[in-house]
């Protein structure tokens, strides 16, 4: 690398690389765009072959990439992240990005260590409880990707489900970056009514305005506009639905949640969720993936 003055590297790498930000490039895709026009500013063949070794440039290059951009940003990237718990702690479950047919492993999903997983195991009931939790992000994430038997609705319902998606990642989020739990609350009663508004544009075709005015923000006025379709099962939801703080007294409460409160919300958002991806499907990941013990 001594041919290539550091300083001048920096400065084209920094030039290439705030472009493909400009450009809206994702951190996982930038290296590819990226490194080839370093590589023409200094006159290097880009060449990446298993029998050839890579140019000096090219390996400092992609070093200076795994050195600035989180492991998490660089990797392939996730359908949906979602949550499993134990207790009173938050285990991400991630869908994974797939092509053509594969074999998933359903363990290596869960972001969990070998301790963590033995102890869980010890207690067959809780073990149930998390696996069905880990079922539901992958109904959820299946539904978001189409994949095998299950589907998501078109149209406005398609778009009100995928924001209920996007707004349970952010619960998600919030919950394992060991934050203040009530923003992750808060996302997750956001999420849950999102989902059940889309399964209600399913099923009785409202509007925006319609949604507002008939349903708002009380999620159990859905009722009537669900529970005519057999395919959705309202006592299920409905479960789900009471462990709900209700969202525009949340958003100004003062009060805080606990790890165990905050978990009830956020696992009972996203079975909601899960809920209404599988009713819409006709599919389901439980006991597919999964075999209870009990």
């Amino acid at each position: 690398m001594t041919e290539y003055p550091p300083e001048e590297v920096l400065k084209s790498f920094e030039k290439h690389e705030r472009a493909a930000i400009k450009a809206g490039l994702l951190p996982r895709e930038r290296s590819a765009h990226v490194i080839p026009k370093v590589c023409k500013d200094f006159g290097v063949q880009y060449v990446i072959s298993p029998w050839q070794k890579p140019h000096p440039l090219i390996s400092h290059l992609e070093s200076l990439y795994s050195k600035i951009l989180r492991q998490a940003d660089r990797g392939a990237g996730a359908i949906f992240t979602g949550v499993a718990c134990h207790l009173d702690s938050f285990f991400p479950v991630i869908f994974p990005i797939a092509y053509g047919t594969c074999r998933l492993d359903v363990r290596d999903c869960i972001e969990i260590n070998d301790e963590q997983w033995s102890r869980l195991k010890c207690f067959p009931e809780e073990h149930d409880e998390f696996m069905f939790q880990v079922c539901d992000v992958f109904d959820i994430g299946a539904s978001l990707g189409c994949y095998d038997d299950f589907s998501m609705p078109d149209g406005y319902a398609g778009d009100l489900f995928r924001l209920s998606c996007q707004y349970m990642e952010a619960a998600v989020a919030a919950a394992i970056g060991n934050f203040r739990l009530k923003g992750a609350v808060q996302s997750a009663i956001v999420a849950a009514e999102l989902s059940v508004k889309s399964a209600a544009v399913v099923v009785s075709d409202l509007n925006e305005t319609q949604l507002r005015e008939e349903i708002g923000h009380r999620i159990s006025d859905a009722k009537k506009f669900i529970c005519t379709d057999p395919r959705y099962d309202w006592s299920a939801l409905a479960a789900q639905i009471k462990n709900m703080p209700e969202l525009v007294r949340n958003r100004y409460d003062p009060q805080s949640f606990s790890r165990t409160e905050a978990r009830k919300v956020i696992i009972s958002a996203q079975r909601v969720i899960a809920l209404n991806a599988a009713s819409y499907s006709g599919a389901t990941s439980r006991n597919k993936f999964y075999v209870p013990t009990r």
